[in-house]
């Protein structure tokens, strides 16, 4: 029976993981960005946010320049976008098949765009829940242009700035409303007086409670009933106090959660 239980747990697992993994890869409602080697997905470097983005179709231009010195036949341009795109090469349009799932990447020859000596390629890119992200390669007879911090981005019509790529961790910087978040070392430097405080009346409790327990047996497991219940009072006490200095609007999606309850009451 045991064995039938650890059989069934792992065919479980091993599903969730199968189907996570599809949805990451190939669901177009999971906003997620599928690496590939050949390029990197890039985006405009707009400050971290925490809150839910509303729902609106904005865009971000991606741009490039670059050179060529001769005609490149066949060059190919392989490009997704998430999660609709609108592209052209010294501009002039290129002709993109319409694809049902932002995450399919589609290619096109596109050398008849080229020219002698500088060029000129924009995609701009639109989202409705989620950053506008590209990803882009154009290769051809020594010809190799990807999508990298090479690139430059504006975003619903601000100033340039060079594009960020996905992969790349951010963090928030000053000013930001969740940069004001303690620091783990600055903190432990404020408070380590208060964990010796409680790290000895800890020892003092578990060794003062064995060493009554010893003086006074019973058959009930004393200790266990006081661990139990001590730290669900201690618990208690820091959600007692936590709940009063928390205000209230502070949460996902709080001040609708309010308002329905209000419904509720009325």
């Amino acid at each position: 029976m045991r064995a039938v239980l650890i059989s069934l747990a792992a065919a479980f697992g091993a599903t969730a993981i199968v189907g996570f993994t599809w949805l990451c890869q190939r669901e177009p409602g999971t906003n997620f960005l599928t690496p590939d080697k050949r390029a990197e997905w890039i985006f405009f470097p707009a400050a971290v946010e925490v809150k839910a983005r509303g729902l609106a179709n904005l865009d971000a231009l991606f741009r490039r320049d670059f050179t060529v010195q001769r005609a490149v036949p066949g060059a190919l341009l392989t490009v997704r976008a998430a999660k609709q795109i609108q592209l052209t090469i010294n501009d002039r349009k290129v002709e993109l098949v319409p694809i049902h799932n932002w995450k399919d990447a589609f290619t096109v020859e596109v050398s008849g765009l080229l020219q002698d000596g500088p060029n000129r390629i924009e995609a701009r890119v639109f989202n409705d829940n989620g950053p506008p992200a590209l990803w882009l390669s154009l290769s051809g007879d020594q010809l190799s242009l990807r999508s990298d911090q090479n690139w430059i981005a504006s975003f619903a019509g601000s100033a340039w700035r060079g594009a960020a790529l996905a992969a790349s961790p951010r963090f928030p910087g000053r000013g930001n409303s969740i940069d004001r978040s303690e620091r783990t070392v600055s903190s432990l430097t404020k408070v380590w007086p208060l964990w010796l405080l409680f790290g000895a009346g800890a020892l003092v409790f578990c060794v003062g409670g064995n060493w009554w327990l010893n003086r006074h047996p019973t058959n009930v497991n004393w200790m266990t009933v006081i661990v139990v219940f001590g730290f669900a009072g201690l618990w208690l006490i820091l959600y007692w106090h936590n709940a009063r200095i928390l205000p209230a609007l502070v949460g996902f999606d709080a001040s609708h959660h309010l308002n329905y309850i209000k419904y509720l009451q009325e």
